[in-house]
């Protein structure tokens, strides 16, 4: 079982070696291909496995305007939400 298979490798690589424009054409369109496939894994992941930087509610808070009548006019802290 072994030995077929150290056979079989033998046997590819003698083919591979006596057809190199078929394997310099091979290896190139796997390389540019798995490159695309990298590619595009790593877009997904960045657009949609990973969530944005603001988007996490358990940081959010807000800000809420005192009116012009009372006492202070600053921005005043609202809730925070704790996570």
């Amino acid at each position: 079982m072994l030995e077929t298979l150290f056979r079989d490798v033998g046997f590819g690589v003698r083919m591979l070696r006596k057809n190199a424009l078929v394997t310099t054409a091979a290896v190139v369109s796997l390389s540019l291909a798995l490159g695309a496939c990298l590619a595009a894994f790593s877009l997904v992941d960045a657009l949609i496995f990973r969530p944005l930087p603001g988007s996490r509610s358990a940081r959010r808070s807000s800000l809420a305007m005192c009116s012009i009548g009372s006492a202070s006019a600053l921005p005043l802290a609202a809730d925070h939400v704790a996570g």
